[in-house]
């Protein structure tokens, strides 16, 4: 990997985060029992990579660009509101287990690690783009292989039945979903590119991760991750001779797989009938029903480390599979409000990027149209369906979605998209400044 970075402290940062990718898939998980060494050496890399800057930049450092919009600030001030106000309710007034709490806080600064990391990122925003998906792609393969090494779990059994595995849910973390869609995109573009050897790679990681999620049945990224894939098939921009070929053989490779797939398709129609949402739709009521109970909860919802019945799980838990339905039950209407701008103002541009990168116009398909589609079907899941918001990968595929769509006013001039397209190898059209957001 070629890194589009000169800065020796940047650079150092970044290894610090693969370093992070390494023992968080190798060693953790997104729902750990207890805080052990891996979790206490990747909250130590963490904070080092930070750095003193980062952790005050929420109080010292308020954008002030226009062309950034007030996204940035607003979120500086809710990470502060967040931080406090929902602590203390949470522990001084509803008496919540100072356990749970940590439960609770610890996810939190993993979703938030954009703000904090604004000062960081603004510092070489094209080799963090390439770092955090690189380290995303590893988290993800090596999650989906520790799910394989699980002693009931066979691959054998993909389409015949659903395998879950044991409390980790490793195929449920953002990075697994990530991983599958970025790095099959990633092949197609090795594939126009005429690079066969990296093209294999980049299916071998794809196929891995896809795998995973096939055995547990998650059935959003699976439906999302095929629908991408089709699109991409159809608007594949090889040429020539060579071009024929790789439409010819990835068509066939596509029949191939479909066949191969009616088995987990069979599967996904009978899990759809059998369970239907999982009841995520009472627990949103439940949660509604429980903030419009008082005032207090309506402001103050249950704190940091409450917990509330939940109807699709049956006992008491401290999530929601609902990202702005867990800021509701945890922050009241405020941390409703902060979670629907950061839904309104991400998903829909990463939806709209990712149909624009199919326009016939667009002459080459760029690393940024991977990612945005692989963030768009990762957050996906994050933001409607699962509670896998509550980890790290989930606060790193947020900070590169922040990221592609310029919303740390990073983009200003001609000559740093010039930078972003001289990643790709491509024409500059393809990634422009925030006038599409």
């Amino acid at each position: 990997m070629r890194l589009f970075c000169k800065d020796s402290n940047v650079r150092l940062k970044i290894y610090m985060l693969f370093a992070v990718g390494l023992v968080y898939g190798g060693f953790s998980s997104s729902t750990p029992d207890a805080i052990g060494i891996p979790e206490m050496l990747i909250g130590l890399l963490l904070v080092m990579i930070v750095g003193l800057r980062g952790a005050i930049s929420p109080i010292t450092s308020f954008t002030t660009s226009t062309r950034g919009s007030l996204l940035l600030p607003i979120l500086q001030v809710s990470f502060l509101y967040l931080c406090i106000v929902p602590t203390v309710y949470g522990l001084a007034f509803n008496q919540v287990d100072p356990i749970d709490w940590v439960r609770d806080i610890i996810p939190f600064f993993y979703m938030f690690l954009p703000v904090l990391w604004i000062p960081l990122l603004r510092q070489n925003p094209q080799a963090w783009t390439q770092a955090i998906a690189y380290v995303l792609t590893v988290i993800g393969t090596l999650f989906a292989i520790r799910f394989f090494l699980i002693d009931d779990i066979s691959i054998q059994e993909i389409g015949r039945a659903i395998m879950f595995g044991d409390m980790n849910y490793f195929p449920m973390d953002p990075a697994v979903t990530f991983a599958a869609v970025f790095s099959m995109l990633e092949g197609f573009r090795a594939l126009e590119s005429r690079s066969v050897r990296r093209s294999l790679i980049w299916f071998m990681l794809s196929a891995i991760s896809l795998a995973s999620l096939a055995a547990m049945m998650v059935r959003a990224p699976l439906i999302l991750y095929s629908v991408v894939m089709i699109g991409r098939v159809l608007t594949l921009k090889a040429r020539g001779f060579w071009g024929v070929s790789v439409k010819v053989i990835t068509v066939i490779s596509f029949l191939s797989i479909s066949i191969v797939a009616v088995p987990l398709i069979e599967l996904i129609l009978a899990k759809m009938e059998s369970v239907g949402l999982n009841a995520k739709d009472a627990e949103i009521q439940a949660v509604i029903d429980f903030v419009l109970s008082g005032p207090a909860s309506l402001l103050f919802g249950t704190g940091w480390g409450g917990t509330f019945l939940s109807p699709a799980v049956g006992v008491q838990v401290r999530f929601v599979h609902n990202f702005s339905g867990y800021f509701l039950l945890k922050a009241g209407i405020v941390g409703l409000a902060i979670a629907a701008l950061i839904v309104l103002r991400i998903y829909p541009c990463l939806v709209y990027r990712w149909v624009k990168a199919h326009k016939p116009s667009i002459r080459s398909y760029t690393l940024f149209n991977s990612l945005h589609a692989a963030c768009f079907v990762a957050l996906s899941s994050s933001f409607f369906l699962q509670a896998n918001y509550k980890s790290l990968s989930f606060g790193l595929v947020l900070a590169i979605a922040m990221l592609t769509l310029d919303l740390f006013s990073i983009t200003t001039n001609t000559q740093k998209i010039g930078q972003a397209a001289h990643l790709n190898g491509k024409s500059r059209e393809s990634y422009s400044s925030s006038s599409y957001i």
